[in-house]
Formats: structure tokens, sequence, C-alpha cells
């Protein structure tokens, strides 16, 4: 799809006028307008029904069309397109909206801006809140609460106190949506321009508890004051997602979710310890992903990002092939931005990261990653069953081929029967290829 245009809406509004119905721009494009940003998408509201609207426009998709709602298609971008609310009019379709600055309309023929519930100065004061009572506007949509949240986050907003009141009263409500709108939500306030101030209203309302409590576990876990000067897990995590800039889904998952598994795993003996904390983290957050219902593909990235954040820790430790493998794992980037954050939350030190950056480059300029040297099928053909070894044996045998010990399949097949034997098993021990459980600057992070 293309992006919307302020002109394809002007026209859309324009069709709806000549065909005798009210129609105008509505919503957070009127405010962004007002804030002089470029929206990202355009709605209409007009006194139109549904069917009125699908017969004016060639190409309609009825998205929400029991509420009201048609997306009409122009030069291939998407416009919400709805039917006044309430009473039919525009003051009363104004009166249902969320927030008062979500509920000003824009006569793009005249350019005024007309105003029902307060939405003007409300953006001077930079305040989010809610049209009417917010009682009433949350019990309508409970998501409206997450939305309040977002709002707040991304315009830097402080928010009415009778509407925080509200929202914190009926957070509780927030159990009844299904877990796709939570997710949805969850994205768009952590991947905006201030992830830790919704953080930070997630936690004041009681949000986090809720839907992230293995988060909001991590506070009050110490970490060692030499290499944590910042102070425990939470205060850490918060810091390092202070330092991302339009991070990914995938990314700022990552960096929330890196030491989940530290409160669990916390020993002391000379000092605080996090044996095994990745791996712990690593399956909390895949529970996490499953709850929330995050496509496959953004599971398995999170997870990675979170069982192997320690391994960047030890870079300079690693044989070459196994660097090579590192370098080479399709989620590299976002792994070395969160080591970054990581590194600059703590003790500072970028000289893995400089090392690992350098790493990259070297290995960007000898070309793209070859082709694997035999694959899952190739194994099944020798003799082995299918099985999580799989994942290891094919590993080793591009480590093995990095540092020069394999050069082609047929040698790789026989070293795998010296190596591994028919059943799948080393005939002698490799090199482990998750997170080490020895102190090391991986505890350290």
């Amino acid at each position: 799809m293309s992006p919307p245009s302020r002109l394809a809406a002007d026209a859309i509004v324009r069709v709806l006028r000549h065909a005798g119905y009210e129609a105008c721009l509505v919503g957070g494009c009127v405010r962004d307008h007002a804030l002089n940003v470029s929206p990202v998408d355009f709605d209409v509201a007009t006194s139109a029904s549904v069917d009125a609207i699908r017969s004016l426009f060639p190409q309609t998709v009825p998205v929400g069309a029991a509420f009201g709602t048609v997306l009409v298609i122009r030069d291939g971008a998407s416009y919400q397109v709805s039917t006044f609310r309430g009473d039919g009019t525009a003051r009363g379709d104004a009166l249902r909206r969320d927030f008062t600055i979500n509920a000003m309309f824009l006569d793009p023929e005249t350019g005024e801006v007309i105003d029902f519930a307060g939405g003007r100065d409300d953006l001077a004061a930079r305040i989010v809140r809610s049209v009417g009572s917010a009682e009433d506007r949350f019990a309508e949509d409970p998501v409206r609460i997450l939305r309040m949240v977002r709002l707040a986050a991304a315009l830097r907003f402080s928010i009415a106190a009778a509407t925080e009141k509200a929202a914190a009263d009926m957070t509780p409500s927030l159990s009844s949506v299904s877990p796709e709108r939570i997710r949805d939500e969850l994205v768009s306030i952590f991947t905006g321009p201030d992830p830790v101030r919704g953080l930070d209203l997630l936690d004041r309302l009681g949000i986090l508890s809720l839907f992230l409590p293995e988060v909001e576990e991590m506070k009050g876990v110490a970490q060692p004051p030499a290499y944590h000067p910042e102070g425990d897990v939470y205060a850490h995590t918060r810091l390092a997602l202070s330092l991302l800039k339009e991070p990914s889904t995938v990314l700022v998952f990552g960096v929330l979710f890196h030491d989940l598994g530290k409160p669990a795993t916390m020993t002391v003996a000379d000092r605080i310890h996090f044996y095994g904390h990745e791996e712990m983290g690593a399956e909390m957050a895949r529970k996490i992903c499953s709850r929330l219902k995050f496509s496959n593909a953004d599971t398995e990235s999170i997870v990675l990002l979170v069982r192997h954040h320690g391994d960047l820790c030890r870079a300079g430790e690693m044989r070459p092939g196994k660097l090579a493998r590192m370098l080479d794992r399709p989620t590299f980037e976002e792994e070395m931005e969160l080591h970054r954050v990581d590194a600059l939350a703590g003790p500072g030190d970028l000289s893995t990261w400089e090392f690992l950056k350098a790493a990259r480059e070297a290995r960007r300029a000898a070309g793209p990653p070859k082709a694997p040297l035999l694959t899952g099928k190739d194994l099944i053909e020798i003799g082995f069953a299918p099985g999580p070894v799989f994942r290891e044996i094919l590993e080793s045998i591009e480590e093995e081929r990095e540092e020069g010990g394999i050069t082609g399949a047929e040698e790789a097949r026989e070293w795998v029967l010296r190596r591994f034997g028919r059943a799948g098993r080393p005939a002698h021990p490799v090199e482990p290829v998750g997170p080490l459980d020895n102190p090391g600057p991986g505890d350290l992070h």
C-alpha cells in the first residue's frame, strides 16, 4: 500500500460533500496539523451512512461496517471514513470520541478547525484529557487506556488528573481485551519516541503488573555496584530503553526482556552473580510472546536476542568459526544495538562493541555468507534421526569450515561421522553453542 496523502483525503471529503453529505477530516490528522507535525494517516467523518459511502467510492473495505466505519482505497492508500457517531451530527460525534485532542475536525476547504470538546486548549496546555466522563469513555473501550498512555508518551504530554484516576481504577477491565489488541498497543508504546515514559506510565497505572509482571519483578534486584553503578536490574533496563532510537519491535522487546532471568538466578557469594540468566530469560520471553500472540518470527528473534546477549560480551574469546556464525545471524544488527545500550546502561565500556563493529565490516567486505555445506536432509540421508542435535551439527560444520578444516560437502559428511557418529552424539566434547555458565564478561552485563 502507498502512504496516505492529504490531497487524496481532501478529495474524499469533496466527493462526500458533492453528494450532499457533511464531511470533514477528523482525529489524529487534525491534532498533528495543529501541532505542525506530518500526519501518518487521515480519517474522515461524515453524515453519510456506510451504504452511501460504499456507493460513492469504487474501492472500499468494510472493516468496521457494524460500527459505521469503511476503508476507502484511493491511489493505493487507505483512508478510514466513518459515519458520525452519537446523534449523527458532528457535535455528537466529537462528544463520543476518546480524547479532546482527537475530537477536532478540520474543514479542508477553509482550513477551519472545528472544536466542540476543548481540544485546542488541551493541545496548548499539553494535556491528554478524556471527552466528557473518562469512566464512560474507558467503559466503551478499555483499550483507550493504553491509547492514552501511547499519546502521552509519544507527545510527551501530561494526563489530566481525573482521566488518569479513572484509567488507573479501570485498568483491570483491560483483562477482557484480546491479547492481540493489547500487544499492538504495547508495540506502539515501546517503539514510539519515548519508550521510557511509556514504561513509567504503564507502571504507574498498574498495567505493567497486569500484562508484564516479569518486568516488574526486576525492581529491587540488586546488581554488583562495580559493574552496575546505575542500580538494580529494573533501573538498568529502564536506562537501556532510554538509549534506543526508533527501535524495531524485536529490538525494543529484546532490550525490555534481556535481563528477565536475573531475579530467578540471583546468587550471592563473593559478589552477586546471575549464572544462566540468559537461558532463563529466553524461556520467560517466549512465554510472554506466546501470551501476547506475537508472530512466530518476532518471537524467535526476541528469544534469540535474550538468549545470546551474553555471547557478544565474550566475542573476543570466540573461535573464528563461532564468531563468523554469530556475525551472519539475521538478527545481528539488533544484537549489536542491544549490546551497545546494555553496555552504556552499565559500566559504559564499548570496546567489545567496537571489536564487533570492525569484525562485522570485515565480514561484509568478504562477501555474502556461503550456502551451507550440508542441510538437515543430508543428515537424514547419512542416517541421523531429526532432532535438536541437527542444529548443533550443522552449526559445528560451518564453524569448522570457517576455520579451514572442511572445504566441501563430502568432506563435511566424513567429518560429521567422525565427530558425531551415527547416533548424533559427539565422539568427543564439542564447544557449547549457548551461553556459558562460568563467571566472565557475560555475567557482568
